[in-house]
Formats: structure tokens, sequence, C-alpha cells
């Protein structure tokens, strides 16, 4: 704006200047040569008295005479010519080489008895003059006096008025265009701050202020009413900002996933589990719902709140998203503004995930009939023979031996079922362990080996000890360790038909790796990501056969998270199987 209003200055300063420049030119150039005239007029006037005084002395000699004597004071030419056109004398040339004048128009309108004023290139001089011409009446004969100048000395003239106009011309154009430039920087220097302050303002940062000077022009008071501006809306948009990170806050803070859509389906607002559990960008707000969640069970239930602007509720499984299939329950309800009920203005979803609600359910209810039918087995063979003994078996004591050492066996089998389930539930209703102390896990091995090789050898299955003497100790309950150990060993020896069970302890960076590893039948892959549940069993008659209650390695898995640790299984078909356990340790 600034180099605007110079420029407009300097085009208003150029046109007055060029125009009174134009017109005082002009008119001192007609003034002086007027004067020049009127000047020349005079002079003609007092040299044809001074003839007209003399006229009984004149002659050809007093005509030279005059014209030297009077050309030398008025520093002028002067010519004497006859009523023929014949020069009698001149103060500057030979009048013998001078041609004929009388076909110059001064000496014919002299001659006619006007007196008059010409300008005109002199060729006998070679230079521009001006002549005045007189005629004079001597002795009843007219002769021509002729006076004459040459320009170059108005030129002269000219070109000094001219430098003059010029120079103040210029030096008048240069005061104002310096004010001009102060004045401009007077209104533009606030204006430039305001423009910058709505960019900065345009870019978020509303604490930017203009320093006010004093004044009482319009400029300040807009400077006033800009700062005002500016500080109400510091307050609003903080006001603003606070409130929206309050609700920011509480909506990512609730464990279910929200979002509102207005009603052309665009997201007005989302919180982190929406986004994340459906794997969407941040920056999706104002974006078009169905161009950023892919499935149908929403477009359906966000279709029918539009439709007919209700409540709904609905519970879906999701598969298509995330890895594992979930299980949503759906709440959706209509947006309206308060007094205007009846216009939908878009829709809030809010979904939780009950996805381990439902399993918890469907473990509870597995776990109820497992156990239901893992005591049925038991309390039929024991109740069965015992029926069969009271029939009269007992009097075979043969008989009765053999029904009294399966009931027994049941029993035992029952005993440790109800151990396994007793020991489970001890173990998950803790968040830490009791009676910990630091032990040394070689130690523990060594006493679980000598326990359970009675039963390896009765297999011919070799157990196989490799765990440094240099392995840190563990902060751990001894008997809830050696439980771990006992029934991944235990398992290991149940499945080896031939071969050995080796037990490997080695440490890592944060971890002590421990490994059980054996030579029996494997796992199938299918049936590994679910063998550390309750009583499952890849082969349900082998399992029961070899005495199992289906809980061991389910109780494995929940010491291990007992500790913060993690386990996982390596197993080949026909190969064998590794159990691998990380336990975090105290450094």
């Amino acid at each position: 704006m600034k180099k605007k209003l110079i420029l407009s200055y300097i085009l208003i300063i150029l046109f007055i200047s060029g125009i009174s420049g134009f017109f005082s030119i002009h008119m001192y150039d007609g003034f002086y040569k007027n004067e020049f005239k009127n000047h020349l007029l005079k002079e003609s006037g007092i040299l044809s008295d001074i003839l007209i005084g003399n006229k009984n002395s004149l002659n050809n000699e007093y005509f030279e005479d005059f014209v030297r004597q009077y050309g030398d004071k008025l520093d002028s030419r002067i010519t004497i010519i006859d009523k023929n056109g014949n020069v009698l004398a001149d103060s500057q040339k030979d009048k013998s080489i001078m041609e004929n004048h009388m076909d110059r128009a001064e000496v014919k309108k002299a001659l006619a008895g006007e007196k008059n004023v010409q300008t005109r290139y002199s060729k006998s001089i070679g230079a521009e003059y001006i002549y005045s011409a007189e005629a004079v009446d001597i002795n009843g004969e007219k002769i021509v006096l002729r006076l004459s100048v040459p320009l170059i000395s108005l030129h002269n003239m000219q070109r000094q008025i001219v430098f003059y106009i010029i120079s103040g011309i210029i030096i008048s154009a240069g005061v104002v265009l310096l004010y001009a430039y102060i004045l401009s920087d007077r209104i533009t220097k606030p204006i430039d701050e305001l423009t910058l302050l709505a960019k900065e303002i345009s870019k978020g940062n509303y604490s930017k202020r203009i320093v006010i000077k004093n004044g009482n022009d319009q400029i300040s008071e807009l400077t006033n009413s800009f700062n005002y501006m500016s500080e109400r809306l510091t307050e609003t948009v903080d006001a603003l900002e606070n409130e929206n990170i309050k609700l920011d806050s509480i909506l990512n803070s609730l464990m279910n996933g929200v979002i509102a859509i207005d009603k052309n389906n665009n997201i007005l607002m989302i919180n982190s589990v929406f986004r994340d559990f459906f794997k969407l960008p941040k920056d999706i707000i104002g974006k078009n719902f169905y161009s950023v969640v892919r499935n149908e069970n929403l477009y359906s239930i966000v279709d029918e709140a539009h439709k007919n602007h209700n409540y709904i509720y609905d519970e879906v499984s999701f598969s298509a998203v995330m890895e594992e299939t979930k299980i949503l329950r759906l709440y959706s309800a209509p947006i309206s503004k308060k007094g205007f009920e009846d216009e939908n203005m878009g829709t809030i979803i809010v979904f939780q995930d009950v996805t381990q609600i439902r399993k918890l359910e469907q473990m509870r209810s597995d776990f109820v009939s497992n156990v239901t039918h893992e005591l049925k087995t038991p309390l039929t063979s024991i109740m069965g023979f015992t029926d069969t003994l009271k029939a009269g078996a007992i009097d075979d004591r043969e008989t009765a031996l053999k029904f009294i050492d399966i009931i027994d066996i049941e029993a035992k089998r029952l005993f440790r079922l109800i151990q396994d389930i007793l020991s489970l539930s001890e173990i998950e209703t803790r968040k830490e362990d009791i009676n910990l102390e630091y032990v040394n896990l070689k130690d523990i091995v060594s006493g679980v080996c000598k326990v359970l090789e009675p039963q390896a050898k009765r297999k011919n299955i070799q157990l196989i000890e490799d765990i440094p003497n240099n392995l840190p100790k563990f902060k751990c309950n001894v008997d809830r360790i050696s439980q771990m150990f006992i029934n991944l060993i235990e398992n290991g020896i149940k499945y080896t038909e031939e071969g050995s069970v080796t037990i490997s302890c080695k440490k890592t960076r944060k971890y002590i790796e421990i490994n059980v590893k054996d030579t029996g039948i494997g796992i199938p892959e299918e049936c590994q990501e679910r063998i550390f549940e309750r009583f499952y069993r890849v082969d349900k008659g082998r399992s029961r056969k070899a005495g199992g209650t289906g809980l061991g390695l389910s109780i494995v898995k929940h010491i291990v998270f007992l500790y913060n640790g993690k386990l996982w299984l390596e197993s080949k078909v026909g190969k064998g199987s590794t159990f691998v356990i990380l336990l975090p340790y105290d450094k």
C-alpha cells in the first residue's frame, strides 16, 4: 500500500509540476520576447529621434559613424537602408558586399509606415536575429533604420529561466515527496501492522498486540478496536480450547468407543478408542463417515438411526478389521438441538467391546460343563463299582479287591482334579504371589527331577538337566515354581514313548529363559493355540488314559503370568514339543 501511495504522490506531483512548468516557461518566454521587442522598438525610436535631430548633417559618412557609435553602445547591429532597399550603412558588415534588403519583411513594413519587429535567420551574419525597423523621413526622403539583436542572448535568458523553473520544480517535488513518504509511512505503518496482526491471528497466535502512539485519528481508533477484538478473540478461543480439551479428555478417557456424525454423514467427533479399534487415521474430522469406516454393520445402524431418528441397541460380531473376531455392543442415539428435538442434526454411536465378557461367560459355561464331565466320570465309576460290591461282588475277594483298586484310582483322580481346580482358582485370584524368596532354579529343577525320575524310568525316558551354575537367583514362591516344572516335565513324560525330556535355563538381557523339550508325539499346529486352555486335550482318550486332569498346562500359564512372564509352544507332530518360558528377573 505504501508503494501505491508514494507512486500516486509522484504521479500527482509530476502532473502538477509538468503543467505548471509548461505554462510558466511559455508565459516567461512570451513575456521576455515582448519585453525584448518593446525594448528594441524603444531603442529604434530613440535612434530615429537622434537622426531627425541631425538631419542637416546627414550623409554617408555620418551614417557610418552613427551605426558604429550607437551599435557599440547598444551592443546591437544597426543598419540604415534607403527606400530602394540599398544598404547605406551597417555596424557589423561592409555595405558594399551586402545584398539588397527590399525583400526583407521588416523593411517592407517600415517603408509602408509601420513600426514592426520580425524574427528570422540572417544569411549575411549566419545567425538568428530579431529585427525592429522604423521609417525616418529625412529631407523628404524615407530611410529605414533597422535595429537587430542576435537571439542567442534571448535564448540564454530563456535557458536560465527554464533552469530556474525546473530546479524549483525538482526541489519542490523532492520536498513534497519527502513529506509524502513520511505521511504515507505514518498512514501505512499501522495498517501494515494491522495486516501482520491479522495474519498472525489467522495462524492461531492471538497474543499479538499493536503498540498505539498518541493520536486521535481514525487509524488510532481502528488500532484500538483491533486490539480489543484480538483480546476478546483470545478469551473466546481460550475458553473454546479449554472446553475442547475437557471434552477431548473426557472422550479419550472413556473405555468405550464414541463417534458423532452429522446428517450429511460427516464426522463431527471421534475418540481414540474408536479410532484405534477401527485403525483409522487421526485427521478424519470433517470427512465422510462412509469413506473412512469400512463396515457394513455400522452402515446399517447409521442408516437406521438417520431414518427412524430414535435410539438403537445391537450386538454384532466384527471380523473384517481386527485380526480376531470381536463382539461389540452398539448404542446409537440421535443428536438434536435444544428446543428443536424433532430436527435430526446427526447421530452419535457408542460401542462397548464385550468380547472378553462373552469369552469369560463361555469359559465359565465350558468350565462348568468340563468340571461336571470330569467329576461325573470318576464318580460314576466309584458309584458303579460300589453298587456292584453291594450287590454281592464283595464276597468274591479277588473281584472285590480289583473293584476296590479301581475305586481307589478314580478317587485319587478325583482328588487330583479337585486339587488342580483349587490351585488354578488360587493363582487366578492373586495379583502377585506370596512367600517370595531368592532361590536358585537349578536346585528347584534338580528336586523336581528326583521326584519324577521313577515315573520316567518306568517309561525308559531320560531326564536331562542343562542349567549353568552362574544362573542368577530368582525371587519367587518355591512351591509355585516347583509346581510349574512338575506340570511341564510330567507332561513331557506322559506324551513321550521313548527318548528324553530336557530342562534348560539361560540368562538373557532381561529374562531367565526356560526350555522344557521332549521327544514325544508333538502337537498339531491347529491345536497349539488352545493347548493352555482348561480341560483342552489334543487326544482325549490318550489324556485320560495317562491320568491327566486337563488343567496342568493352564496352571503353568497362570503361574507364568503371575510373575509377568511370557510363554509359548514350539512343536511339530512326531518330532516333539518345546515349551519356552521367559521370566523377568531382578538384576
